[in-house]
Formats: structure tokens, sequence, C-alpha cells
């Protein structure tokens, strides 16, 4: 078979337009600058540790002393062998810097989609962009959400596979599908891969229902073996993490609270699986505002959205000086809450996809169509909680996450397949004004009456949010009838300058949708050539598109980076102060929490949450930190006992540092005289019936002489008598190993300052097995024989030895489905 270098140019142009115009809109990444926010910089804490484990020993651990006195790293970095789905997205990129690599991923991936739906280049150029510069990809990549993105951009990559097995490509299509499903898994956001299996169940069915109607049934059961074969082969290729990450879920906040589960007073959400429905319904959009698909600021677009200068609520402002300090003036008014940016689609990529439900075959669009009405459902969460909360009780595994606005990828990923298989359908040789008449006329039905609606929504909504709503009551309960008018006025003027806001926008999209409805006439018209018109479509859907992304990623997003220890480092926030230098001058085994109260960011002076913030993980092992899903019965301790500031838990926790704000705005240090060190051995123990009466033991047991225990655990504290020369020592603290030198003439029970977690943590002492058992409701307690010498601590958790042998064989069939698939496709067009 001769290479036609014919048929790769198009293809080629395609690279060089998607390289061309990442590298323009990310100009300042080739230049040597970051992109530094508070979760790249926690993330950068958070696994602080961990590299330090990686540097001296080749590999990562699977336990981090980092944060929260101590977790599993699955979620953090550790070591995996599913290489094949790791290094692809870094083989797609060419090693291209971020955030230039995620978009120039997410064109090629959306790209290949189109050339196996047999799209026309320019159309899938058109494609392209509109799904790689689709909005909340700026947004998302603005606050350093990396893993989010290329998951995102990976998507297309999973439908190319399945429609290549739809189109009886059964060996390459698994290969495929597979490989880019091993790619999604492995980049290890759960969220998003997910939706992606809502999209591709919904295309499943779709296409069971068109296999079933036309009698292909043998094709339906091909189609099936071979989807399951690639989905299957993908999923497993990440065993090793998939594994340790279920296995870890169930002690998480994710799988429920052991307090809660025993309160009698529990509410129904709270009890067994999940999160707590409250907080998984955060982030919930009000019901008209999936429509910024296609208005980026029908609902003010971020929090960050300015208001117009000369506004009525500067007028008001000006009336009233001491007021803007008071009053909660943001352009955004959505259900959420709060957000930094809109997930916009691009008005002509929404005019385009409805267009495109009247032009386009029937086994593509309704089946899109439908999993988009879902998706935007999905989305207003706690605002429409009658369906949403049955999908949270019932549909498997929904209720492990939280932020159901983030079902808008959906739409994000189908409405630029819609507009362009809309697009290929328009420019189609046989597709005429003459003889698709009717289409035409029903496609502009469609687009008139999405922007009526939108109009509609404009003119019937009073501005306000769901939040303000409830302020507006508390205001009309103000005895001070001044007071309340002010207040009333100030409302009043901010819901009219997001009026102003949202106006401009809605007459940019219908500009937009005009624009485009225009070039389709001219084409209609020969006045354009395909190519021609479809580059011009292509232009103007980018240009919809960037002018609004540059409002959330722009070179101001940027900055320099910092050096520290001879190492770059992401963000100023990770230098150390004279604090940091001062605790580390203690060589010893010990944590540190964080008590300030507030922070100096980027030169300003901010609020400080300990439980969100994990910044101080970079130089130290601490207390607090911060993590999406921490263990339960630790978040059990944060929200009973340290959130309390009960000195004896943090003396459990060998808390011997404290840092502060001090006066003259840098950060200090306290030393805790009472940390009761990495271990030591109980004078009694105290057995309780269950986990809340364990935790509220902790209110007033002294830690140093006392131990309590849950009674289930009586058979493993064996037979002990505190004796005053007994000793116990660290010998060697590692992450996955620690040690314990041991002098005691009679059977003891060790307390052992290190967070209880029973998948995984192995006991030996002098090399023969001993249980640990959950002491004060979050540590590890050993009973020791009388003579003991050592004491030794391993994590060997099944699920990764498990999850690691099947990723070898998975990565294994995968190249084998890969190769064959490569072999047929060769062999047929040879």
């Amino acid at each position: 078979m001769k290479l036609d270098l014919k048929k790769l140019l198009p293809h080629a142009v395609a690279l060089v337009i998607f390289f061309a115009v990442a590298c323009l809109y990310c100009l300042p990444a080739l230049q040597g600058k970051v992109i530094e926010s508070h979760d790249w910089t926690s993330w950068t804490s958070m696994s602080k540790d961990a590299e330090n484990y990686a540097a001296k020993h080749g590999v990562y651990p699977q336990w981090t002393n980092g944060i929260f006195s101590g977790m599993p790293s699955y979620q953090i970095a550790f070591n995996t062998n599913a290489y094949i789905g790791w290094y692809l997205p870094k083989i797609l990129t060419l090693g291209l810097p971020t955030p230039v690599s995620y978009f120039f991923l997410a064109c090629i991936c959306f790209y290949l989609l189109t050339q196996v739906l047999r799209l026309r280049t320019v159309v899938g150029i058109l494609g392209a962009l509109a799904f790689a510069y689709a909005t909340y990809n700026p947004v998302i990549i603005s606050v350093t959400h990396h893993t989010k993105m290329i998951s995102i951009a990976l998507m297309p990559g999973v439908l190319a596979g399945l429609f290549l097995i739809f189109d009886k490509k059964y060996w390459i299509g698994a290969g495929v599908t597979a490989l880019f499903v091993s790619a999604l898994v492995a980049t290890n956001h759960l969220q998003i891969t997910y939706y992606t299996f809502i999209v591709i169940g919904a295309m499943g069915l779709s296409y069971a229902i068109y296999y079933l109607v036309n009698k292909q049934v043998k094709a339906l059961l091909m189609a099936a073996l071979f989807g399951l074969l690639g989905i299957g082969v993908g999923v497993l290729s990440n065993a090793v993490q998939l594994f340790t990450t279920y296995d870890y879920a169930k002690a998480t906040i994710r799988g429920g609270s052991a307090l809660t589960a025993t309160d009698s007073t529990a509410s129904a959400s709270k009890k067994g699986d999940g999160l707590d429905s409250s907080y998984a319904m955060s982030y919930s959009m009000s019901i008209a505002e999936p429509l910024v698909l296609a208005v980026p600021h029908l609902f003010g677009g971020s929090d960050a959205t300015p208001l117009p200068e000369d506004g009525q609520l500067a007028e008001v402002f000006g009336q009233y000086p001491g007021l803007a300090q008071q009053f909660p003036a943001g352009a955004y008014w959505g259900g959420i809450g709060g957000t930094s940016g809109p997930p916009y689609s691009g008005a002509i990529v929404c005019i385009l996809a409805v267009f495109g439900l009247f032009v386009i075959e029937a086994k593509h669009k309704w089946w899109m169509a439908a999993t988009i009405a879902l998706a935007c459902v999905m989305s207003w969460g706690g605002y429409f909680y009658g369906f949403n909360g049955f999908l949270f009780e019932h549909l498997p595994f929904y209720n492990k996450f939280r932020a159901p606005s983030m079902a808008l990828v959906i739409p994000q990923l189908l409405l630029p397949i819609l507009a362009a298989l809309s697009v290929n359908a328009i420019l189609d040789t046989n597709f005429s004004l003459k003889t698709h008449q009717k289409v035409i006329k029903q496609g502009l039905i469609g687009v008139g009456a999405l922007l009526l609606l939108i109009v509609a929504v404009y003119f019937t909504a009073e501005f306000k949010s769901p939040q303000e709503e409830g302020m507006m009551a508390q205001i009309n309960a103000i005895p001070d009838a001044q007071s309340k008018e002010v207040y009333k006025a100030a409302f009043k003027a901010l819901a009219e300058d997001r009026k102003t806001v949202a106006l401009g926008d809605v007459g940019r999209t219908i500009g937009f949708a005009l624009l485009a409805v225009a070039l389709v006439f001219l084409y209609l018209r020969k006045v354009l050539k395909p190519v021609v018109a479809g580059g011009m479509l292509a232009a103007l859907v980018f240009i919809d598109l960037i002018t609004i992304d540059t409002k959330y990623l722009n070179k101001e997003s940027y900055q320099e980076k910092s050096e520290y220890d001879g190492k770059t480092v992401v963000s100023p926030e990770l230098l150390p102060t004279q604090a940091n230098l001062d605790i580390q001058k203690d060589k010893g085994i010990y944590r540190v929490f964080d008590a300030r109260e507030s922070k100096i960011v980027n030169g300003q002076q901010r609020r400080f949450d300990p439980y969100s913030d994990a910044a101080l993980a970079y130089h130290h092992n601490i207390v607090n930190g911060y993590h999406a899903a921490k263990l339960s019965l630790y978040m059990d301790l944060i929200q009973n006992q340290l959130s309390k500031g009960n000195p004896r838990t943090f003396n459990m926790l060998n808390t011997k540092y404290f840092v502060l704000n001090a006066a003259n705005g840098q950060d200090s240090m306290a030393l805790n005289p009472g940390a009761l060190g990495p271990a030591w051995f109980a004078k009694g123990v105290r057995f309780v019936p269950d986990a809340r009466a364990e935790m509220t033991a902790l209110d007033s047991l002294n830690v140093a002489d006392s131990a309590v225990v849950q009674s289930s655990f009586n058979a493993q504290v064996g037979p002990y008598q505190w004796d005053s020369s007994a000793t116990i020592k660290v010998t060697n603290y590692d992450n996955d190993l620690i040690e314990y030198a041991i002098s005691t003439a009679k059977p003891q029970f060790a307390v052992l300052s290190e967070v209880y977690y029973d998948r995984g943590w192995l006991a030996f002492a002098d090399g023969k097995s001993v249980p640990i058992v959950k002491t004060n409701y979050a540590l590890r307690g050993v009973s020791l024989p009388a003579g003991t010498k050592q004491l030794t601590l391993r994590f060997e958790p099944k699920s990764y030895l498990t999850g690691r042998t099947i990723t070898w064989v998975m990565s294994a069939v995968m190249l084998l489905l890969l190769g064959f698939g490569a072999f047929l496709a060769w062999r047929r067009r040879g």
C-alpha cells in the first residue's frame, strides 16, 4: 500500500492550525510563565511528601504523611503501572507545555472523531476548535483543574472508538476505544469519566434500538461484544488505580460516616453510602441557567465579571459611600452561588446544533439531543430535587459526586458534534434550497424558538440569585425603614446593572446567529464554495469563543516562576517563611497545625481556613490540609474535636508546632509541649459500644494515660500491664514502613500516633502478625506481648497488588487489540 501524501495534506494542515492557535493563545506559557491558583498550589503542597519519597526511593509511596496526619496517596501521587493510558496524552501533545498541550489535545481528539464520522476536513477543524475552546475549558485551566481538562479533552477519542465499532470496524474500534478509555481513566477525574459513560450509555441504547428496528441482530451483538471488550480492557488496564480508589472510597467522606450511621437522629441522606445530599447538590444551576451554553453572560458570567462603571449601583454607592463595603455586589446571579466562569459552548455552535436536529441522520441526532436535555436537568441539582434526588438515591455511584453544574460537560461535547454534522450535511453536494426547503424551514423555526426562549428569559428574569432572594426576606424584616430602603435600592440597582450586562450578550448571540445563517444562505445560493463557507464558519465560531475565553484566561493569568532551594516553585505562596525555617530546624518526628486566621497571597491579606488549604504541607507534615476525598474518620475528628480546639486531640496527633499570625503581619510559630510524640504505652483502655460513644469519650479523655476502644475490638486487645520503665521508640519512619524499638518485660498496649486505616496496614511484633486496633477513634493501637523487641508496620494493600497484576495483563491485551485492528485495516486498504 502506497502512502498518499495528497490525502494526508489536509490533516497536516489541520494539525498545524491546532498547533498555531494553541501556541498563540497560550504564548506566555511558551515564554516560561505558569498559571498559579489555589487548587494547583494545594496539590503541589499535598504531593510534596510523596515527591520527596520518590526522590529518595525512585518510586512513589502508597501512603503520605503530608496532610491530615497521614492518608493513602492514591488520589495525590502514587506509583502506577498503567503506562499506556498515562502517557497517551503526553505522546499526542508532543511534549508541549501546559496549557498549550490541553487545547492541542482537545483539538486532535475531536478531529479524530470527525474523521471517523467521515466529515470534511474543514468541518473537522470547525468542530475541533469549537470543542477545545468552549469557555469552560479556559475557565478550569485558569484555576488549574488539570486532570479535569485532560479528561474532557479525551472524551471525543472514546466516542471515536465506539463509532468505529458501530461502523463494523470491530477490532480497530475496540482497540481505539480501549486506548482512550484507558487514558481517560488514568487521568483520574472520576466525575468526568462518569459523565462520559452516561454519554456512552445513551449512545449504546440508541444504536441498540436502531439495530433492532432494522432487524440487524447480528450487528447489534457484534457491536455490543466489541464495545464491551474495548471498554472493559480500557478500564481494567487501570485496575491498579481503580481497585485502590474503590477500596479507599469506602473509608472516605464519600462512603459515609460511622457517626451518622450510628446516630438514630441522622437524616436518610446522611446514612449509608455516599455524600450527604445537601453537600452533593451544592453548585447546582438554576432552571434557566443552562442557556449560558448559548449566551455567556446571561447570568452574569462569573464572580469577577465587572458591572458597568457608570451603572445604577455605582450611583447608589455614590449616595451612600459606606454601603459598598457591606453590600455583596457581583455580576453573577445564578444558582451556584459563585463561579469562575460560564460553560459557554458558543452562540454559533448552539445555533448550528439546533439546526442540525432537522437535517442530520436520525441515528445521530436524537440520542444526542436527549442526552443534552438530560445533562441540563442534571445540572439543576437541588433546584429540581424531585428528579435529581431520585438519581442521587438510585443511579449507581452518582452519590459519590458533587457539583451538578459539571454535567454541562456533556453538552459541551455533544453540541460541537451536532454542529459539525449539521455543517457537513449542509455542505453536501445534494443539499440545496430547492430540494431541502422543508427541513431548512423547520431548522430556522428551531433556531428562532431558541432565540425566543433566550429573549423570554431576559424579559421575565428578576436578576437576583436564589441566595439573594433569601437576603431580601431578611432585609424586609429590618425595623429601620431608612436602612431597609437603602438596601432595596441597592438590590434594584444591582439587578438593573446585571440586566444591562445580559442585554449586551443576548444581542451578541442574536448577531452571531444572524451571521451564521447569512453564511449558510450565501453558500446555498452558490455565492460561496464549500471550503470557503466552511472555513468562514470555522473562523466565526472561533472568534465567537475566543473573545469570551480571553476574559477568563489571558496573559494576566500567568506569572513568572519562583525559585526555592534550587527548584522551580509554581507559587510564591510556597516560599518558606521564617516560621517554616525555624520549625524545620527540628529534625524529629512531629506534625504542624496551621492555626492562622489569615494569610498573605499575592500581596493581599485573605481569610484562612485550615481545612481548605494545604500550602503548609510543602514544608511540614501537617494535621490539617485539603482533599476532596479525605478519610471519613478524620473528617469526624475535625468536626467534633479539632475544630473545637480540643488540646488533648492535638496532643495525641503529635502536633508539636502551631503556625500563627504575628502582630507584624508575618507568620510565627508556637511550640506545643503537650505533644505526645509518635508512640506511647497506655495505662488503661476504656471500651465503649459504638463510634458515637468513642468520639464523645475524646471530649474529656486523658489521652496521655488512657485509650478508648470500641467493644468490637475487645478480643484484639490482649492482656496488658503498664510499666513505667517500658519504652517505645521509632527507629525508621517512612511512608509505607514504620519500625519501633521496644523494651518491655510486661505485655503493653501501644498507642501509635498514626491514622487508623484497615485496608492495607499490617503490624508485626518480632516478625509475628498482630492486629491493629482502632484506638481513640482515629489512631492505631497494638497489643504487644511481654519481651517484644521490635514492632513493624507495613502498608501492603491487597487492592494495589491485585490491581497491579490485572493492569499488566490488560495493557498487553490492549496492545494486541490495537495491533491486530491496525493490521486488518492495513490489509483492507491494501
